[in-house]
């Protein structure tokens, strides 16, 4: 699979992007749908698989712009390890607090000057994310109880429950 991506162009990386933004939407659409029939157990696996495919596809974009955004191992782990996933939920949550996006708009100039990187890989989508298109506001505490939701309920799906 690793040879795979050699042969990726940025157009490929968009087409993927696309297919799991497709995926993701419909993995959502199927949860509500058995929430609303009471099936939680069920709906909640699938928004976690919903959240994975989200995350996958913001990844997938940002590789169509930058191939470097993953290294080879971190691409490979994109498409086969669930826990790689929720890290990388777990740092754009973090990145899209209202704290994350002041701390980069207050560090802007002088990671400009001194030519250093974002403090996390997802520190300028959460920015845009936060200020500049205003689509979420996320305190701190808010961000930790997504988290732990996340991990309470994919520990629980894990262990075979149906019910959450």
């Amino acid at each position: 699979m690793k040879d795979t991506f050699l042969k990726f162009s940025g157009a490929d990386y968009i087409d993927g992007a696309c297919l799991t933004l497709e995926n993701a939407k419909n993995h959502f659409l199927a949860a509500e749908t058995l929430s609303n029939q009471n099936l939680h157990g069920i709906a909640i696996s699938l928004l976690i698989l919903s959240s994975e495919e989200y995350i996958k596809s913001l990844i997938l974009l940002n590789l169509s712009g930058d191939d470097n955004f993953l290294d080879a191992k971190e691409k490979e782990e994109l498409f086969k390890n669930h826990k790689f996933k929720h890290k990388n939920i777990a740092e754009l949550f973090k990145s899209i607090t209202d704290s994350a996006a002041e701390d980069f708009e207050a560090g802007f100039f002088d990671r400009f000057v001194n030519n250093i990187d974002p403090l996390t890989k997802f520190s300028v989508d959460g920015y845009y994310m936060n200020k500049v298109f205003q689509q979420i506001s996320l305190s701190d505490d808010d961000c930790k109880l997504l988290l732990s939701w996340l991990d309470n309920a994919n520990e629980i799906k894990n262990q075979g429950f149906t019910w959450v």
